[in-house]
């Protein structure tokens, strides 16, 4: 099934999107099927033909790569019948050539003929059939990650292809599923290279969802998972060379937007870099010409330094990325003030104050071409295009379409994080932040339920933002209320949660600790949304998703805070916020919270204690620790609200330069983020 993402924004609220496919009808989704070996046969031959194996155009100037059937080639053709069961049969052949006999002793069913027949090359290649959108058949090829290097021809295995007849009998003419790119090598390492490994900034290899088109043509599908997918950005070609000579990497088509190549050899290794935008057509070769590797290996560059660094014994550091976009070069001082400002107003915020010694903060530097983000008519068109770095975008007036190039903001980190190319951590655990540098106001984060994660947030040009409770002024009249039980907010009740002055900082606390990385949903509401739903389907996910939220009102996740209230009190009357209030994820109805207010409705510098306890669990467990019990947790929780409770407490100077954190005197609400809150 397919990753389910979810996208949770501050500002315009409007329901976050989930898109978790729940039936084949998703197009986002490919259902596996059951497939079986077809019965033995007597044995049978048909001549296959391999057209795009064997002649390549080389960018469509006519030349060919010469690669044809060897002795020794399979393929499976499969079969499937109107239920999406199916069978396979394989074939295979003796002999070498542009069009060979293959054999089989294996013959398909009778309910299994008349619908077609799909043939895969390598036969190893076929990893699995499902229906993707309903009803086309969809296949799961493997472009392997680890290729051989052979002189003059790519490797055989990493050549897939596929071909469609109307009959089990007709030959079947084969076209490739791959694009070519093909390079010779100089200098004087050649002799001593072992490998070498190409990385672009989309998936080049792996298990890949492929289908045929009306043209009887291969086509990768994007944007699309299939359970159990295992994806790479990265190839690696191992052998020996030598110079002078043709070499081949079979590659899923795509559009690279930048790539790096790493020439290890005896003793050191040689890497190349490009920020060029590279094509790779199906069915192409895209000629890199020669590349001299030189003499000499390359220089060990000088480690990066984090802005902050775990201190922790034995604890694995929590890591964290925070990434520009829309400054250019002589802008990325600015951004670096911008990304300290904005991460030291997340750690002046409890409980990533008191536990900031377990997170270590790479701030990493990329210039844009140009100065400012995309902007878009709000529905993913952009209307006024910025040459960005990751291609952040949103609309004038609304940012309900605001995003980034996904695939591009991972790969970028997976490449430049430290503590990623070590090893020691995967993108799952790394949550990135996106500083934009534009003066309109935005926040939104995207989550995968792998735990995979990025966040926006506009700086805003350091405008002054508010937010008051309750968003649209009206709440539910009681914990038990049901439509149309509805009651107007009173100005007195409003002065008692406190009205939150800040600016984009806050939005980031919000978007970045409370979404991306505490996993939280929104508890502000809106009395037109809200239906009798009795479970939260996040809380599943693989990665649980919206805890703070409960969709009973009687049994609720936080019940353990409820029944040892006693305890609670006894070290704070504070906690005495600590209940059970209906409204939350947009939601006046049928959802409850933990408190009336905090950092997830209004953007306050403040998570509510049962929040505080699920950030402290989440730091154990990705440091590798284990859950606190309730009592562990109070030992050091702090549960003050700085708006409510007293002044913000700024921690130990930072380096010069850092924008302070606290927020500014209340002053004239600005509309129309109050309206749009």
């Amino acid at each position: 099934m397919l990753a389910a993402v979810l996208l949770l924004s501050c500002g315009k609220q409007e329901p976050f999107h989930v898109s978790e496919p729940a039936s084949t009808s998703d197009p986002w989704t490919v259902v596996t099927c059951q497939g079986e070996l077809g019965p033995m046969g007597a044995p049978s031959t048909l001549v296959a033909g391999f057209e795009t194996k064997a002649g390549v155009s080389l960018n469509g100037a006519g030349t060919y790569a010469s690669c044809f059937w060897q002795s020794g080639d399979s393929f499976n053709m499969l079969a499937v019948r109107s239920d999406h069961y199916y069978q396979w049969v394989p074939y295979q052949t003796s002999e070498e050539g542009a069009k060979v006999e293959f054999t089989t002793n294996y013959s398909f069913s009778d309910d299994y003929k008349g619908n077609g027949y799909y043939s895969i090359s390598p036969a190893d290649a076929f990893k699995a059939l499902g229906i993707y959108n309903s009803t086309e058949t969809a296949f799961r090829l493997l472009v392997p990650t680890e290729q051989s290097a052979t002189p003059g021809s790519p490797d055989p295995q990493a050549m897939v292809a596929m071909a469609k007849t109307v009959e089990q009998t007709d030959s079947p003419a084969f076209n490739n599923v791959v694009s070519l790119l093909k390079f010779r090598l100089s200098g004087a390492l050649v002799d001593k290279l072992q490998s070498i490994k190409f990385t672009g900034t989309r998936n080049l290899a792996g298990t890949l969802p492929v289908i045929i088109d009306a043209d009887n043509l291969p086509q990768i599908l994007t944007g699309v998972s299939w359970s159990g997918d295992v994806l790479s950005r990265s190839v690696t070609l191992s052998g020996s060379f030598q110079p002078d000579t043709d070499y081949y990497l079979a590659l899923a088509p795509s559009s690279q937007e930048g790539f790096t190549m790493v020439f290890t050899c005896e003793g050191g290794s040689v890497t190349k870099t490009s920020a060029k935008t590279l094509t790779l057509n199906r069915s192409r070769i895209t000629d890199f010409g020669t590349i001299n590797i030189g003499d000499t290996y390359d220089p060990v560059e000088a480690p990066l330094t984090p802005y902050m660094q775990a201190s922790v014994a034995g604890a694995k550091p929590v890591t964290m990325v925070v990434l520009p976009d829309g400054y250019v070069e002589s802008e990325l001082d600015q951004f670096e003030l911008d990304a300290k400002a904005g991460i030291d107003a997340l750690f002046s915020t409890e409980p990533f104050k008191t536990y900031r010694n377990f997170f270590t903060v790479w701030i990493l530097r990329v210039a844009s071409n140009e100065s400012g983000v995309n902007i878009t008519d709000g529905n993913g068109t952009i209307t006024t295009p910025r040459d960005c770095y990751f291609k952040s975008m949103w609309g004038e007036s609304t940012y309900n379409d605001m995003s980034a190039d996904d695939e591009k903001v991972f790969a970028y980190v997976e490449d430049h994080c430290p503590d990623i190319m070590d090893g020691s951590h995967t993108i799952a655990e790394v949550p990135v932040l996106i500083i934009a540098n534009d003066s309109r106001y935005g926040g939104i984060s995207r989550n995968w339920n792998s735990g995979k994660t990025y966040c926006i947030t506009s700086k805003a040009n350091g405008k002054s933002l508010s937010w008051r409770y309750a968003s649209k002024g009206f709440e539910a009249v009681s914990a038990t209320a049901v439509p149309p039980a509805v009651k107007e907010v009173t100005d007195a009740e409003r002065e008692l949660q406190g009205l939150n002055n800040g600016d984009w900082k806050n939005v980031l606390v919000h978007e970045f600790g409370g979404h991306s990385f505490a996993k939280f949903m929104d508890e502000y509401w809106y009395e037109d949304y809200g239906s009798p739903v009795s479970a939260i389907s996040q809380h599943s996910n693989s990665v649980p998703f919206g805890l703070n939220i409960s969709a009973s009102g009687s049994v609720t996740p936080w019940d353990e805070l409820l029944s040892n209230s006693s305890t609670l009190l006894a070290k704070s009357s504070l906690y005495s916020r600590v209940g059970v209030y209906q409204g939350g994820a947009v939601c006046m109805f049928y959802r409850w919270r933990s408190e009336p207010i905090s950092c997830m409705i209004d953007n306050r510098f403040y998570f509510s204690a049962w929040q505080r306890w699920l950030i402290v669990n989440r730091i154990m467990k990705l440091a590798g620790g284990e859950a606190y019990t309730l009592a562990e947790f109070l030992a050091s929780d702090v549960p003050d609200d700085p708006l409510r409770d007293g002044p913000i407490t700024l921690p130990a100077p930072m380096p010069e330069g850092v924008s302070d954190i606290v927020p500014p005197y209340p002053m004239t609400m600005v509309p129309p983020v109050l309206e749009d809150f």
